[in-house]
């Protein structure tokens, strides 16, 4: 006698479906995060420039529109932040769900096929830590993008400063 109760054909097609849908999410939500992140990083770019534009088209910036746009690097920056943590967030809580709700309702053939296929891929501890890492790295690079247009900005303003 088996422990799990039997499924039937449509069952196991609506399970199937769930995890393709949870996959593709996952999918989905990853593509969004390394959008968020080019997005950023080009807004800041566009703070520089915008910065050099404005310095040499007109002569002088102010030092209250410096710290304007360093402060608007840093909200830029830690936005694009709080949506990766977003991102991060629903992907965890699909990963989740596949192996607390999904893989266990499924067939023993289908997750014979699921674990030789996670065998290849990494087991889901190992997915989960890396992408949570991944999450991190990208926080990390859009910090680190609003303290270079921060650096740059200063150093400009210190060069004018010290040469007229």
């Amino acid at each position: 006698m088996s422990d799990q109760p039997s499924i039937s054909e449509q069952g196991m097609k609506d399970f199937r479906m769930a995890y393709r849908v949870t996959m593709n999410e996952i999918h989905f939500l990853k593509q969004q995060q390394w959008r968020v992140t080019t997005f950023v990083f080009f807004l800041l770019a566009v703070l520089a420039a915008c910065y050099r534009f404005v310095d040499s088209s007109q002569g002088t910036v102010t030092v209250l529109e410096i710290w304007a746009l360093i402060m608007l690097a840093f909200l830029l920056s830690g936005m694009g932040c709080l949506l990766l943590y977003d991102f991060q967030k629903k992907i965890r809580y699909h990963w989740m769900r596949i192996r607390d709700a999904i893989l266990p309702s499924l067939s023993g053939d289908y997750r014979e096929m699921e674990a030789e296929q996670t065998e290849n891929q990494g087991r889901y501890a190992y997915t989960l830590k890396y992408e949570s890492m991944l999450a991190f790295v990208l926080g990390i690079i859009l910090v680190m993008g609003a303290s270079l247009v921060a650096w740059l900005l200063l150093k400009q303003t210190l060069a004018v400063a010290k040469g007229g």
